[in-house]
């Protein structure tokens, strides 16, 4: 299991969710009922549910801060990373605050009061947003998730509900639309003509650069004025300066830790303009073979006079 795995963060995060969500349904019990002996199990159970959840959450936090600089991520997962990381250092600070006011209660031998429940209820009003963000940055950003399935040639989605349906089809294919066209298999490297394989050196060059943990080493393989254009989703950055002291220097901690594996889908050389389509992995430096993330992409290049350039490069 440990293989399949970025980081132990998805791990301990379930046992803070489940502890410190137990723990406040079950403060509420004794909370209302008032003192109650027979309501005393009730109680330990949920001072030790929350004794355990905050010290785990704890790991957990330091678990979080490992996963951000373990995973391949963008501008727009950057941002939503940044809102979970202030929701759960907000939320983990409540319930280790929470703990440590149980602690002092339990040794007065005081009653749970309505205040204390009160707080309880707003933690697990963070924890569930804190949750909530988490899985956001998975299942919307893809963080973490090694690989997305494709459907076959003879895949097909299935209608669910009003928020997707089949397109129109007759009666004759079944009331199935057709499948969705499948993205051409890469294109191998003996298929190149010597012109595409310069271009696509340059390319797996720059690729190789950017993992070397200099902001100075893709230069080579750019043209490093205003002429470059890098757009990565919806973020647009005009000139090489722009890119690397605006965007690359601060990933440069992150690149290093992984490398990048090309699959070339389409390859237009023409004169002094090259274009390429391909298909990027991002798998760990070393160790087990694993993919942190992929994405599609395009760029276009230019010859110069010291050799081919890379002029425009769009991921998403």
């Amino acid at each position: 299991m440990v293989e399949i795995i970025p980081n132990w963060h998805p791990i301990l995060v379930h046992f803070t969710i489940a502890l410190l969500t137990i723990a406040a349904l079950l403060f509420l019990i004794p909370a209302f009922a008032g003192r109650n002996h027979s309501l005393h199990g009730i109680e330990t159970t949920a001072n030790w549910n929350l004794w355990l959840g905050a010290a785990l959450t704890m790991l957990t936090v330091v678990a979080g801060f490992q996963a951000a600089g373990s995973v391949a991520h963008d501008d727009a997962a950057h941002l939503a990373m940044d809102n979970h990381k202030l929701w759960a250092l907000g939320t983990a600070t409540l319930f280790v605050v929470l703990a440590l006011w149980n602690t002092w209660r339990v040794h007065r031998g005081q009653a749970i009061g309505l205040g204390f429940a009160a707080v309880m209820l707003l933690g697990l009003a963070g924890l569930t947003a804190t949750g909530l963000r988490g899985a956001d940055l998975v299942y919307r950003h893809g963080l973490g998730v090694m690989a997305l399935p494709q459907a076959a040639d003879g895949g097909h989605d299935h209608e669910s509900g009003a928020e997707h349906s089949h397109a129109e089809a007759d009666a004759s294919d079944g009331g199935h639309a057709p499948a969705a066209t499948a993205p051409p298999d890469p294109i191998p490297e003996s298929a190149l003509s010597p012109a595409e394989a310069e271009v696509v050196a340059v390319l797996t060059g720059y690729h190789a650069a950017l993992t070397a943990g200099d902001a100075a080493a893709p230069e080579a393989f750019v043209l490093a004025d205003e002429r470059f254009v890098m757009i990565e989703g919806k973020h647009l950055n005009q000139g090489w300066a722009d890119y690397r002291d605006n965007h690359l220097k601060g990933e440069l901690a992150d690149l290093a830790r992984v490398r990048f594996r090309l699959s070339i889908l389409g390859i237009q050389v023409d004169k002094d303009l090259a274009t390429v389509s391909f298909i990027f992995n991002v798998l760990p430096r070393s160790g087990p073979e694993m993919d942190f993330g992929s994405g599609r992409a395009s760029a276009s290049l230019v010859r110069t006079g010291n050799g081919w350039k890379l002029q425009q490069l769009h991921t998403s």
